[in-house]
C-alpha cells in the first residue's frame, strides 16, 4: 500500500505499510549490492502500478518492486555500497507517515514492516521472518 525510504546520513529506513499481516523474508545480494524484501501472498497496490520503482535515500539508491508468479511481491533496494542490517520491526500496527512517497488506498491503521540499513557495512546473512 505504501513504501517510504528515509535517509539519515548513510543509513536508510524502509517502511512498507500493508493492509494485513504477511510472511516476510529479507536477504542481501552482492555484485551489485541489493537488499531484497519478499512479501508472501501480497500485492503492492501502488499508484504507479506494478512493476514500479521509487526514490531511495542514504545507502539506498532507489527501490524497485514487482509481483512474482508464486504470489510473492518482491521489493528490491538498489544499494550505493555494501550495507548491514541494523534493525527489523515486522508487523507493528500503525498509521503510515503522512509524507509517504506513495499514499495508500483506503483509511485506517496499516501493518508496518520497517527495516533499517547501515551504509558501509558488510553484507549480512539472510533472514526468514514471519508475521501471523
Amino acid at each position: 500500500r505504501n513504501i517510504l525510504v528515509e535517509a539519515s546520513g548513510l543509513n536508510a529506513r524502509l517502511t512498507v505499510a500493508l493492509d494485513r499481516q504477511t510472511q516476510v523474508r529479507t536477504f542481501f545480494l552482492a555484485d551489485p549490492n541489493r537488499f531484497v524484501v519478499d512479501l508472501a501472498n501480497s500485492r503492492l497496490a501502488l499508484p504507479q502500478g506494478a512493476p514500479g520503482e521509487g526514490p531511495g535515500g542514504g545507502v539506498v539508491r532507489r527501490y524497485r518492486y514487482a509481483p512474482r508468479p508464486d504470489g510473492i511481491s518482491r521489493l528490491v533496494l538498489d544499494l550505493e555500497a555494501p550495507a548491514s542490517l541494523l534493525r527489523q520491526d515486522l508487523g507493528g500496527r500503525r498509521q503510515p507517515p503522512a509524507d509517504a512517497a506513495h499514499a495508500g488506498h483506503g483509511d485506517g491503521i496499516r501493518v508496518a514492516h520497517e527495516v533499517t540499513l547501515e551504509g558501509g557495512g558488510g553484507v549480512t546473512a539472510d533472514a526468514d521472518l514471519g508475521g501471523a
